[in-house]
């Protein structure tokens, strides 16, 4: 296998789509989870079943949609006895795909889309965590400062919380804060280097999966 040969953090050029049905195949999670092992990168389709984790032939099924669709092509074919191994690479290195063209009525539904699945896997590997802690409900009230507050916690009243060195490791943050520009300008920085420290602590040998979902967004008003 071999990667693509820029060494930039982001490649320099975008292939621009300009099919519904290319747009359509790259919108969706479900495809793009047999794609990805392709995209700037040469494989066999038994090896990037494997890395897939699927069947060779629902990954083969997959494989004729791409190259039909002219998302993938074949780079070469590796002889050996028998019938050679063809080994694929996507058409293009990067794609950009505009919003007008994809299945969607609007970005929102787009988002929706995108993320619903990964969300939900959030929100039940945290209810796991606390259901093996022993959280037992929640708390509702309002603090000093007169905000009302809710958090989770266990029949003796106390509050869940990492910091405090509970089993398990996990936690959520919920609210609706009201920022100046500038600060919160900040502090959506912060919460990107937090990201990008999660992606650099990264081991592939001894790492066990989380899931990390983080968005800081204004709300809209209305």
């Amino acid at each position: 296998m071999k990667p693509s040969d820029s060494s930039s953090e982001e490649p320099t050029e975008f292939h621009v789509v300009g099919s519904a049905e290319q747009a359509a195949i790259l919108s969706d999670t479900a495809a793009m989870r047999y794609f990805e092992p392709f995209l700037a990168w040469e494989s066999s389709a038994s090896a990037a079943a494997a890395k897939a984790g699927v069947r060779l032939d629902t990954l083969l099924y997959r494989v004729r949609r791409f190259l039909a669709a002219g998302l993938l092509r074949v780079v070469r074919e590796e002889r050996r006895a028998g019938r050679p191994i063809k080994v694929y690479r996507s058409s293009a290195d990067a794609y950009f795909v505009p919003f007008a063209i994809t299945p969607y009525a609007d970005l929102a539904e787009r988002l929706k889309e995108e993320t619903g699945d990964f969300i939900a896997h959030s929100y039940a590997a945290m209810a796991g965590v606390l259901a093996a802690q022993g959280a037992d409900g929640r708390r509702l009230y309002r603090k000093a400062d007169g905000t009302v507050w809710q958090d989770m916690a266990d029949a003796s009243l106390r509050k869940f919380s990492v910091k405090e060195g509970r089993p398990g490791i996990a936690e959520a943050f919920m609210g609706r804060p009201r920022l100046r520009e500038s600060d919160a300008r900040a502090l959506c920085a912060d919460i990107e280097a937090l990201f990008y420290k999660a992606l650099d602590l990264h081991d592939e040998s001894e790492g066990k999966p989380f899931l990390m979902t983080l968005i800081f967004a204004p709300e809209r008003a209305g």
